[in-house]
């Protein structure tokens, strides 16, 4: 969708076939640390996980972003894991909603994860 273009700053067509962490780049906001893999966590725990408070997505262009997010396992009817879902969204309560306009942080190297 346009929202997730923006924040990412990948394109529908551009993401595809990327690897998600190419793609959905997250960091803890105040340590800089790389996420865990959401995939490679759900794969292995096989159940709906969200991801910690104070988490930054980082664009392709080096902008970052604060969000929420979560992940789930797609499965079959036998239980089989197909694929994973990541929905990701800004922040409901923001004390400055006008903060959201543009990123909370300057650029951050395309190398970061």
């Amino acid at each position: 969708n346009h929202e997730s273009e923006r924040l990412t700053g990948w394109t529908n067509v551009e993401a595809l076939h990327q690897p998600l962490s190419a793609v959905f780049r997250i960091v803890d906001e105040k340590t800089r640390v790389a996420a865990e893999d959401l995939v490679r966590k759900i794969l292995l725990e096989k159940k709906v996980i969200g991801l910690a408070h104070h988490t930054l997505l980082l664009s392709r262009t080096g902008e970052g972003w604060p969000i929420e997010d979560s992940a789930a396992p797609i499965c079959d009817a036998k239980g089989n894991i197909l694929g994973v879902v990541v929905v990701f969204h800004l922040p409901r309560f923001i004390p400055d909603p006008a903060s959201l306009e543009k990123p909370v942080t300057g650029k951050y190297p395309e190398s970061g994860r």
